[in-house]
């Protein structure tokens, strides 16, 4: 195993046949190492096998092996294998994880064909909702500004702190003013780490808009003294300048 990841590491093409020969043939651990050091070596002729290793992991044991392939098709960066991608986030018979690197490596290729599938499963699967909502904040398209804000108001699903956390990051990589409300909500959330993030995410839009719910969380003594601090850093994205006044003594005394 540990010579799989050594060749990886060192990154020589040389290694690229081998360790194709090894996610073909090997034992299920060393299966696993292989797809992850040609992930690294980045090598486009591991692309067909890495897409069957994806496609075969629906097999007992082999759910690993399907995620490491996901993740090396993202890193090898190679477009033939989005559309593999693609097939296994729609795949049911696949496990979770592999939906949830195949949502992952699709976010890093940025193209818009993965937009809709990803939205349908943001909709039909709550276990992946940070994954799927980080990669369509990549992707950047418009179309899921909407759907994201409706996944985080949703008071009957009860979204992981990390889900909820993707999913402000993803709304202020989108970049899109319609978020503003929802981020603005978002800074008083019960976990500091999303309410820290909407305020960063909020700096990311860099809507005049953004000003007033900023400067009232710089007030709020009920939330943490980090939501304080990423506060003040939007209000400076922003381009909010502070004045010889309460809003400005605030903003000192947090920075």
């Amino acid at each position: 195993m540990f010579y799989a990841e050594a060749l990886g590491n060192i990154g020589d093409p040389r290694a690229v046949e081998p360790l194709i020969d090894v996610l073909n043939t090997g034992y299920i651990e060393l299966r696993e190492r292989a797809a992850e050091a040609l992930g690294k070596i980045g090598d486009p002729r591991a692309i067909e096998p890495l897409t069957v290793a994806l496609k075969g992991s629906s097999r007992a044991g082999y759910r690993d092996v399907g995620s490491k392939a996901a993740t090396a098709l993202g890193k090898i960066g190679d477009p033939r294998a989005i559309e593999p991608l693609l097939a296994a986030l729609k795949d049911s018979q696949l496990h979770l994880d592999v939906h949830r690197r195949a949502a992952e490596a699709l976010g890093e290729f940025g193209d818009a064909r993965a937009v809709e599938p990803l939205l349908a499963a943001l909709k039909e699967n709550k276990r992946n909702l940070g994954s799927y909502a980080i990669a369509l904040g990549k992707i950047g398209d418009a179309r899921a500004v909407e759907p994201l804000i409706a996944t985080f108001i949703d008071k009957d699903l009860e979204m992981y702190a990390r889900d909820r956390e993707d999913a402000v990051k993803a709304l202020g990589l989108l970049g899109d003013a319609r978020a503003v409300e929802t981020l603005a909500g978002a800074l008083k959330d019960r976990y500091r780490e999303v309410g820290v993030s909407a305020a960063l995410a909020l700096g990311l839009l860099g809507d005049s808009h953004a000003v007033e719910p900023l400067i009232a969380a710089l007030k709020d003594s009920q939330l943490h003294l980090d939501v304080h601090k990423s506060a003040a850093e939007a209000l400076e994205k922003i381009g909010w300048q502070p004045g010889n006044d309460e809003d400005g003594a605030w903003y000192w005394t947090t920075k």
